[in-house]
């Protein structure tokens, strides 16, 4: 799992090695605050990334898991 991680984090870094700044992205972090569930105690986070050309929004979440998933919390 880690290994695919680093995979997609280093295809990250290489996409947007040669990227220019400009107006068309919004990029923003989305925070939800903590609740009661052991897995909700700290909060998410998500990156939102705006494309006013193409009028499209994509949210990256990462952080998920499955509920059954053997030896959750």
């Amino acid at each position: 799992m880690l290994s695919v991680l680093l995979v997609v984090l280093g295809l990250l870094l290489v996409a947007t090695a040669n990227a220019e700044p400009g107006d068309r992205y919004t990029i923003s972090l989305i925070t939800m605050s903590p609740g009661d569930p052991i897995f909700f105690r700290f909060g998410h986070n998500a990156i939102l990334v705006r494309d006013s050309l193409r009028r499209t929004h994509r949210v990256y979440n990462w952080g998920t898991f499955s509920f059954n998933e053997e030896g959750l919390v």
